[in-house]
Order: structure tokens, then sequence, then C-alpha cells
């Protein structure tokens, strides 16, 4: 770095800083101002309400609207005041972490563009601090050096990319600065990549790579699928791309229209920060179990997806669970119901209020101009139709909805077995199955099946706020489960996931192929086949295990991968030994990954009393705090640790199904992975 060039940075920074803080103290005055006058609005609107409770006319109603109105209008200010004094405060400490210099296309004019988390204006239209969102800023992620292009919704600008700058920032004093005409991976990426994680998801902003970027800014309307390998970003490349939708479509789509599709409550936890670090509102996770469980509770008890997992585990029988999951189980079912509750719809002539109703009208509408919808819009729909056919000259309020009830009453009497379990169950006789209970629980996958009929029949509340729906460990998904998600989100989904990372990656491969057919939209596929969570020596020995050859991984080289023998007898002193290795290092998060729920409990059990405070992460855990805990397999999907201890590997890792969860328990491991072993031999799958 030059001396002369590096006070000429510093002084740019400390003129940004300036430029922060006078904002920051107009934001701070302001919104003590509108706090005031929200106050005092307040205070009139309801003295206004309590002196004309008891004679509101016409004239009082309009006003009461106009004050609400300038009520939500205030309201509204006070969110986006406190977003400024949050962006505000964000870049005190660090108001942007790169630069570059942009050229025309004869390599003239040039232009210096700084980028930070959000934009700083100095003027109107002149910007000290462009948005990592912002077109120009693309080029930072995608271009090297040279020709390069700004893309716009309207335009195109052809340019040349002169030189690439990152900064070294932290609390608003310039550390350091390197120049680059290469891939950010070389230099920032190595250092953060080498940082120790937390219990949280961190910001990626400043180390997006080119494929990445991609993702964050495809299509805003297209349903996109992204199959990663571990560690490739998948799921911070998620919520980067929900930060930029929320630039791009700004007053189009904001977070109440975003939703996140969940794994577990540990997970929600783990990336809660990360939108907010971003200087965005978070958007609300909800898990599609929850959604299941809800809407049947008054039909059957359904068994947890962890309860699933350890079942599938322990008995290795794969095969009914294989068929109900697939889209062939999906189309069958789809035959099974329109058999039987749309070509069997019979309905005769019946009078509403001495009115007589065509039976034929209802028939053509149902089977004619209704036929591509569901058995509960068509009802729905022929309803108001036959309403606005027949009693069109009604005007009262209560008149129409009686008439309406009545005639959907009338049409849903033509129905037979509106019991979505026992239509469930008899669908499962024409295939000769049965359906089985786990203890006093309807098994996870059959649930599903029971819901898709309740769907078919009743219908479902719709998400109708939400315009992006983000699914996160899609390859857990069954066809079944995506179709009900079709039903409960009608919009643009962002789809993540690893085929590898499942228990039984040729079903979820070909559920794959049919996404299109289910969802009923084109999708946009994108492959990740870059790793960036762990050091060589962890992802050469990964791969291995997984039998994968396409994973391309950022050399970082770290400790070999450790093997320890034991005993039931010391397990627990040569872990205790471990964590005390691992923090001796400086790790700030260490797992010990059990291959089911019940081992973690009964392993956690055995740390009782021992001066340690390790953390059982499970499906109760609403809050992730990762510093020394221990957790199954299946729940530490999405989540990464410092240091891993793979607890007892011996020969229960025996099938194709134990070889996939071993490969999900390594990939988990950012510095140090250890396999420990309490019996003479560690498994086959790992001996060589």
């Amino acid at each position: 770095m030059e001396k002369i060039e590096f006070e000429k940075e510093k002084e740019y920074l400390a003129d940004t800083i300036k430029l922060v803080n006078k904002k920051l103290k107009y934001y701070l005055n302001y919104e003590q101002k509108v706090d005031n006058m929200l106050d005092t609005s307040n205070n009139e609107y309801l003295e206004y309400l309590r002196n004309n409770a008891n004679k509101i006319n016409d004239n009082d109603f309009v006003e009461i609207m106009n004050m609400q109105s300038r009520l939500d209008d205030l309201q509204s200010d006070t969110i986006d005041i406190n977003k400024s004094i949050e962006v505000c405060h964000k870049m005190q400490n660090k108001p942007y972490f790169a630069s570059i210099v942009i050229k025309d296309r004869d390599e003239l004019n040039p232009e210096k563009y700084y980028i930070g988390i959000h934009s700083l204006e100095s003027s109107q239209k002149n910007y000290r601090v462009i948005d990592w969102r912002s077109p120009i800023a693309s080029i930072f992620y995608d271009v090297e050096h040279g020709k390069c292009q700004i893309r716009t919704n309207s335009s195109i600008l052809n340019c040349f990319l002169d030189k690439k700058r990152q900064f070294g920032i932290d609390k608003g004093e310039l550390k350091y600065y390197i120049d680059s005409n290469i891939n950010i991976e070389d230099d920032l990426l190595k250092i953060a990549l080498a940082s120790n994680t937390s219990n949280q998801m961190k910001s990626i902003v400043q180390t997006i790579q080119k494929e990445q970027n991609s993702v964050i800014r495809g299509d805003e309307y297209k349903n996109l699928v992204v199959q990663g390998v571990a560690g490739s970003g998948k799921t911070a490349i998620a919520i980067h791309r929900i930060a930029y939708l929320m630039y791009k479509l700004k007053g189009k789509i904001s977070s109440k229209n975003i939703n996140f599709l969940s794994p577990n409550n540990a997970f929600s936890s783990y990336i809660s920060s990360v939108l907010p670090d971003l200087a965005e509102q978070d958007i609300d996770k909800v898990q599609l179990d929850d959604l299941a469980r809800i809407n049947l509770k008054n039909h059957c008890i359904v068994e947890k997806k962890f309860e699933q997992i350890e079942r599938l585990i322990l008995s290795q029988d794969l095969n009914e669970y294989n068929l109900k999951t697939s889209y062939e189980f999906l189309l069958e079912m789809i035959k099974f119901a329109n058999e039987n509750y749309i070509n069997n719809f019979d309905i005769q002539d019946f009078e509403v209020n001495n009115t007589l109703i065509d039976s034929k009208k209802i028939k053509e509408l149902f089977f004619g101009r209704y036929k591509d919808r569901d058995l509960f819009t068509r009802l729905k729909w022929i309803t108001d139709n036959i309403f606005d056919l027949y009693f069109y000259k009604v005007k009262s309020v209560d008149r129409i909805l009686k008439y309406k009830q009545f005639i959907f009453t009338k049409l849903y009497k033509a129905i037979k077995n509106k019991n979505c379990v026992k239509a469930y169950m008899n669908f499962l006789d024409s295939k000769n199955l049965k359906l089985k209970l786990v203890g006093n629980k309807v098994k996870n996958e059959d649930a599903y099946g029971i819901l898709f009929f309740k769907i078919f029949i009743y219908g479902i509340d719709k998400f109708e706020n939400i315009k992006h729906l983000v699914i996160d460990e899609m390859q857990d998904y069954s066809a079944v489960q995506l179709y009900i998600i079709k039903n409960l989100f009608d919009c643009v989904y962002t789809m993540l996931g690893d085929f590898n990372q499942t228990i039984n990656p040729t079903s979820s491969k070909k559920i794959l192929n049919s996404f299109n057919n289910i969802l009923g939209v084109e999708s946009n596929f994108v492959e990740l086949n870059k790793t960036y969570r762990s050091t060589s020596q962890i992802v050469e020995f990964y791969n291995k295990i997984g039998k994968k050859s396409n994973v391309n991984y950022v050399n970082r080289s770290g400790d070999a991968v450790e093997f320890i023998k034991t005993n039931e007898k010391d397990e627990i002193s040569t872990i205790l030994s471990l964590i005390d290795d691992f923090k001796t290092k400086g790790f700030r998060s260490i797992a010990i990954i059990t291959k089911t729920n019940i081992q973690a409990l009964d392993l956690s059990k055995k740390f009782e009393n021992k001066n340690i405070n390790i953390n059982l992460i499970d499906d109760n855990v609403d809050k992730y705090d990762n510093e020394v805990c221990i957790i199954s397999i299946y729940n530490s999907k999405g989540l990464e640790f410092d240091g891993v201890i793979v607890y007892n590997v011996d020969d229960s890792y025996s099938s194709e199904l134990d070889r996939n969860l071993l490969y999900i328990a390594c990939t988990r491991a950012l510095h140090k992975l250890t396999l420990t072993c309490n019996s003479q031999e560690f498994s086959k799958l790992i001996q060589n």
C-alpha cells in the first residue's frame, strides 16, 4: 500500500463517516418530531371518538377515516426512520467494504464507486457509497478486469473495469486495503473462511462469488432451483437474494411478503441475524410440519419429522417410504381423487326460495368451465355463478350470505365420503396398502396423504400475502409435500438443497425432475459445485465417504482428520479432552454429532455434573446456541461448526443410508474434524 494513497483513503473514509454522523443526527431529530406528531394525532383521534361516540354521522365517519390514515402514515414514517437510523449505526463502523474504478468503453473518463451494505448520498443523485445490490456493484462480484456491462431493467451500458479494491475497516478505522484484479477468493475470502464462526450465520456480502451473485440476482419473477454441494453457501445466498429482491422490488414487496420454509427451530434461529445485518427487516420462518399439524389437528396426531427420520434410520427399511414420497404416488392420488370425487359427482335439481335450480347448468360448470380447478374451488365458484344467474336482484347482505350458504351446502351434499382420513385409507386399499400407526401417531409420510385429500375435498387457507417463498433443504420434501406447498403458497419460489444430503439421494433426484410438473410452472435450475466451508483435508475426506468426485473447493489447508478409539468407560473424558483442545485453538462453536436424537439425549445425560455447559439441540429447542452442543445428524443439516466430533462411528454405520448420514455429519466441520469409536474397529465405510 502506497502511503500517499493510504492517506487519501483514510481521508475519504473520515469524510464519509462525518456524512453518516450528520445524517444520523438528522434522523434522530426527525424521529423525535414524528414521535411527538404521532402522540398528538393519537390523542386527538381518541378524544374525537370519546366526544362523538354516540352521534357519529357520515361526515364524522369521513373524518375518522382521515385521522386513521394520518396515523398509519406516521407509523409508516416511524418504521422508515428507524431503518435509516439502523443503517447509519452500521455504517458508522464500516460504511463500505470495496471500491471499483470504471472507465467508458474507450477506457477513458474513470469514475470510482465505493460499495457498502447501503447507499449514502452526499447530495441529490451524488452517491458517496453505492448499495451492493445496485447494477453497478454487480461488476465487483462478476468481473475480474477489463470489458464489462452495467445492466438495468431498460438498458445495457458497455464499460471497462480498471481496478478493484477491498478494504479492511473496523470501528470506523481503515486497517488496510488490497488492490486485486483477480477473483475475490484469493484474499479476503480466505481470511473470512479461516475465522471462527458463531451461533449466528454471517453476511457474505463482502465475499460473494460470481456463481453465487448470479443466483442472488436471478430473475425475480421465475422459480429458482439451486442444487448446491455442502458448504456452497446455498442458504446465505438465498437470504442475500431476499435482501436483493426487497431492494429491486421496493414498493412492490417487503419482508411481510416473503416467507422462509425452515427445517427446524434451531436453523430458524441460526439464520435470523443475516437480514438485520444487511439493514433489512427479518422475515417469518415456518415449518411445513407445523402447518400440517394445524390443518390436521381434528383428524389425527402427526408424527414429527425427526421421529420419522429416527424410525427410518433404525429400521433401515425405505421401500414404503420411497413409494409414498414419490411423484408416481402423487399422480396416483390425484387420479384416485378425480375418479372418486370428480367423475362421480352427481346432483339433482333443487329449489332455493321457490326458485328451481337446473342441475344441468351446475354439471356444465362442474365438468366444463371449472374442470381445471380442485373440488372445493369448483363448488365455491359454481355457488357464486348460480347466485349471480338466479338471484342477481338480491341486494341484502344477509340474504346474499344465506342464499350462497344454502347453495353451497346442497352442492357439497352431492359429494360422498367427505372424511379425508377415510378417503386416504380407501386410496391405500386400492394399492393393497394399509394405514399403520406409530404408537398413536400417523406416520409423517401418511399425514401428507391425508392432508392432500383434505385440501382436495375442503380446500385450504392460502398465504395470500406471500409473494416469494424460500424453501431450504428441498431434497427432504416429498412430491406430495411439494404439491401441498403449491396449494399453500401460490407465489414465486427460491428452492435450495443438496440431494447428497438426504436419506435417499436416488429417490430425491427423481422428484427434482418432476418439480416443474408439480409446481405448474417452469423453473430455472442452477448447480453449485464449489464448497467454501471446510479445509482441504476435511473436504477430501468427506468426498471419499460420499463417493463425490465433482466437488471443487477453496484450497485452505488445516489439520488432518483425526480418528480416536476409546471405550464406554473413557468416552466422556476423551470428548472433554477434545473440547479443551478445540477451545485452545480458539474455536467458538463445537458440535458433538450423533447418529440419532435418542443417542444425543443419552449422551447429554452423561455430561451432567461434569462442570461443563453443553447444550442439547433437538426438536424442542427454539434458540440456537452452538458454543458446545450435542446434536443429531439430521438436526445439524444447514449448520456449521468450527470443530466437529462425530460420535461413535462404529459398525452401526454400515448401509448406504448410513453413508449418507456420515457424509452429512462430516460436512458440518469448518476447521477440525474428529471421529470417535467406542469399539475395536471403525465403520467399514471409513476404514479405507
